[in-house]
C-alpha cells in the first residue's frame, strides 16, 4: 500500500508496507481486498496479516469467481497481541496474476490499537 488515508503516530511506513509497531499491545487489524477479472485462471484470492515476515497468516476466508468477470471481496479481521518493533505485513495470495483494485472500498488494511 503506497499510501496511507490516516497514519497517527507513524507506525505505517509506504516504502516497505510495514506497520511497525511503537506500543506494545492488542491491535485490531483488519484487511480487505478485491478484485474484478475476465480470466479463468483466477479461482482464488484472499489476504491477511503476517507479523515479523514469517509464520502464520490470518486469512479471514477467499474470495471466489462468482461468475465469468466478477470475484467476491475477501476480509480478514483478527486481534494480534504484538510486542515494540514487531510488524505487520499484508499478505496476498492468488492463484494466478491478477492486478488488485485500488482504494479503500476495494482493497485496504486497518489496524486499531485497542489495549
Amino acid at each position: 500500500f503506497p499510501t496511507a488515508g490516516y497514519n497517527v503516530g507513524s507506525c505505517y511506513n509506504t516504502s516497505n508496507g510495514k506497520f511497525t509497531v511503537s506500543v506494545a499491545g492488542k491491535y485490531l487489524v483488519t484487511s480487505q481486498m478485491g478484485l474484478d477479472a475476465s480470466t479463468t485462471a483466477m479461482t482464488y484470492f484472499s489476504l491477511g496479516p503476517r507479523v515479523n515476515g514469517t509464520g502464520t497468516v490470518y486469512f479471514g476466508g477467499w474470495g471466489w469467481k462468482s461468475t465469468t468477470n466478477t470475484y467476491a471481496k475477501s476480509t480478514s479481521t483478527v486481534v494480534l497481541d504484538l510486542a515494540v518493533n514487531d510488524y505487520i505485513e499484508t499478505y496476498f495470495e492468488c492463484s494466478a496474476t491478477h492486478t488488485i483494485l485500488a482504494g479503500p472500498h476495494y482493497t485496504s488494511v486497518s489496524i486499531h490499537k485497542l489495549s
